[in-house]
């Protein structure tokens, strides 16, 4: 016997000898430091045992820790026959989980003499053997029956119930049997299935076939029964004299198309096909097989320097199929009496995951979630209508059985699925199995709503500023509906509403979004006015249903024909008057007070009131050194309203710095902006250009 920790921690390990019988010896114990292994003698432990119950019987072992974490084998040996055997252990799951229905079966084993290719010496004759232990503190009924191949065809043979006291092992007497149903010179190999009610582990199952000088061991380990994926063998060996065997079982009541693809050195494979019908078994010699340099459906041979490959086993429909198979293997080797069991590997489920990863769903719309399995091979398939689906919230996403999620509400929930499958993975306990896993995997989902509106003036006629209109004229404005991410609703379908603190602007209908405008939306907006000295209005768009709303500052200039005013020198080396007799400035505001009246000389686009900055007259006692700004293009002026006008008499804003710094009045704004002007000598009489203006810096 051996006891080995695989982890870093001592381990406490107890053991009681149990008797073919049930009686139990006191318990033993011993500590295994971390990654310790200790060495223990059968023949020791069983000193105690009634003699009637000394021959056979079993071990029970406990630990506390992780499975795995002490890794028991044995071994039985007689040196002078050179038989030895393993000792089968099961994990025995002590959980209060109910009885369950559980088959083993045990594939493959050799009865009579074997067939005379195999090489085996002269008179060699095989004998099954099985050893039933009932682990359970409970009797336990395990029903045989046996399976053969007569003729071509399977033949079935129901033995007598075995009845299993609490902790009793007991072996089947295989002449009898064989002979009760008149199977006593049968040769070939044979399938013992084994049927409880119980838990897995309340059955430890040793099968197999010994040679009647004890010089031949075929052991064969027990296998559930149930639809699995293809099962790989990863190793498989004709070298040195050695051979391998593969033994298929159909265990189903309907027929199964098996291929076995044997792969081997420099990526060559071999495709067999097997057909099965129910309950027959067929044994694959795999250096018969070489030898025989029969060629596959694709023209393949497995050439005869090839010693040794893998092998899989699957459904014509590839590894992903659903077969009920059961195969056993083994490599042995005639010459030096040697033979292991080969370890079989599920092909299966190693991830089981969901996308999109997180879902994001736009209230009262749908999005599709996808379940994937990633298989042995890496190959993905989906699985969205097999699993099972559930949202942690339903007010604020549903699901459905395909993975369609419906956006219920505002939110975040998990979407959760889950499926019970076949798990990739390498099992070789005794009682090997492709077991069922049930795999979840949950997503968070968050359900996209109208959280704002985006207003933005695409059409905006001043370079450097945003959010800009002339009044009157109409401008381009983008709205886009924003979710509860802060991303663009490209799945809002609601109805806006415009408004404005611009009473006498010219707005769109109400409008209601549709799905090719993907959340955003453009419309034509004309504002008019300001209030007062206000440089903006507001621009507001409302969701009917929801009420949500966003309002936009939007800046209104207002755009005129601007005419310079005209003066005959701009020195202001004194106050002295022109030809025309117009006074020009000097150091004060203005020389005298007979400078407003003078109308000579005055340019005719003066003549109306309004011609300038375009505000009434009645602002004037208002507006007098108000700010603006001024624009010609890319060029802006900021200054203030120097005069009051426009008035008949004076028929012009005047603008820009006062005298008492210097410049003309709006001579000088003229000649920031770039606008030609009269104040240098020679210049153009009187200047014109369309400005743009606003109140505000």
């Amino acid at each position: 016997m051996s006891f080995a920790n695989t982890s870093d921690q001592p381990k406490d390990v107890t053991f009681r000898a149990v008797g073919s019988g049930g009686t139990m010896l006191p318990q033993q114990s011993l500590t295994l430091g971390g990654h310790v292994t200790q060495m223990l003698d059968l023949d020791a432990l069983l000193v105690g045992l009634p003699t009637q119950e000394a021959a056979a019987g079993g071990l029970r072992i406990q630990f506390i820790g992780k499975m795995g974490d002490v890794i028991v084998t044995g071994w039985l040996k007689n040196e002078r026959e050179g038989f030895s055997a393993n000792i089968p252990f099961l994990m025995h799951d002590t959980g209060n989980n109910g009885p369950i229905a559980i088959t083993y079966a045990s594939v493959g084993m050799l009865v009579g003499q074997p067939n005379p290719a195999a090489g085996f010496p002269a008179g060699t004759k095989f004998a099954a053997y099985a050893v039933l232990r009932n682990t359970a503190s409970v009797a336990l009924q395990v029903s045989p029956s046996l399976y053969y191949m007569a003729g071509g065809e399977p033949g079935a043979l129901v033995l007598p119930a075995q009845n299993l006291e609490p902790f009793q092992a007991k072996q089947i007497p295989w002449e009898a049997v064989l002979a009760s149903g008149g199977l006593a010179a049968y040769k070939g190999d044979v399938t013992l299935t084994l049927s409880f009610t119980g838990q897995p582990g309340d059955l430890v199952v040793a099968t197999g076939s010994v040679d009647q000088t004890g010089t031949y061991v075929f052991e064969v380990h027990p296998q559930g029964i149930g639809k699995t994926l293809a099962k790989d063998s990863p190793f498989w060996s004709v070298a040195n004299g050695s051979d391998s065997m593969f033994t298929l079982w159909n265990p189903g009541t309907t027929p199964e198309d098996i291929l076995a693809t044997f792969t081997y050195t420099d990526s060559g494979h071999y495709v067999l096909p097997i057909h099965l019908v129910p309950k027959a078994s067929q044994t694959i010699d795999v250096a018969q097989l070489i030898a025989l340099h029969q060629p596959d459906g694709e023209g393949n041979i497995i050439p005869a320097n090839v010693q040794g490959g893998s092998v899989r086993f699957s459904g014509t429909n590839g590894p992903t199929q659903p077969i009920n198979l059961v195969v056993s293997g083994g490599i042995f080797n005639v010459q030096t009496a040697t033979c292991g069991t080969t370890c079989f590997c599920c092909f299966g489920v190693v991830l089981f995951d969901i996308s999109p990863n997180p879902i994001i769903c736009p209230f009262a719309t749908t999005g599709k979630a996808t379940a994937t399995e990633t298989m042995t091979d890496g190959s993905k398939r989906d699985v969205s209508t097999q699993a099972s689906w559930r949202s942690t919230n339903t007010s604020v996403a549903t699901v459905d059985s395909t993975g369609l999620v419906y956006g219920a509400g505002a939110g975040s929930a998990n979407i959760h699925a889950e499926i019970n499958d076949i798990v990739s993975g390498n099992f070789c306990d005794t009682v090997f199995i492709c077991p069922l896993l049930l795999f979840a995997a949950t997503v968070p989902e968050e359900t996209t709503t109208l959280s704002a509106f985006n207003i933005t003036v695409t059409s905006t006629p001043v370079t450097g500023e945003t959010n800009t209109v002339v009044s009157g004229q109409s401008a381009q404005v983008q709205v886009k509906a924003i979710d509860n991410f802060g991303n663009v609703f490209t799945g809002y379908l609601g109805t806006v509403h415009f408004s404005s603190t611009d009473t006498l602007a010219t707005l769109p209908a109400d409008y209601t979004f549709t799905s090719s405008d993907a959340g955003s939306h453009t419309f034509s907006v004309t504002l008019k006015s300001v209030s007062g000295t206000s440089p903006t209005r507001d621009l507001t768009v409302k969701d009917n249903a929801t009420g949500i709303s966003f309002t936009q500052n939007i800046n209104v200039w207002f755009q005129v024909t601007m005419d310079v005013e005209r003066w005959k020198n701009c020195n202001f080396t004194g106050c002295t008057f022109g030809s025309n007799n117009c006074p020009l400035p000097n150091g004060s505001y203005f020389c005298t007070t007979s400078y407003l009246p003078c109308q000579t000389g005055q340019p005719s686009g003066y003549s109306s009131p309004t011609a300038f900055l375009a505000v009434t007259q009645s602002s004037r006692s208002t507006l007098f050194n108000t700010t603006v700004s001024v624009r010609v293009g890319a060029s802006k002026a900021v200054t203030f309203i120097g005069d009051a006008g426009p008035t008949l008499g004076n028929p012009y804003w005047n603008t820009g710095a006062p005298p008492a710094i210097g410049g003309c009045l709006s001579d000088q704004l003229a000649t920031n902006l770039g606008v030609s002007n009269g104040c240098t000598s020679g210049g153009t009489p009187f200047g014109q250009a369309t400005v743009l203006w606003r109140f505000g810096n």
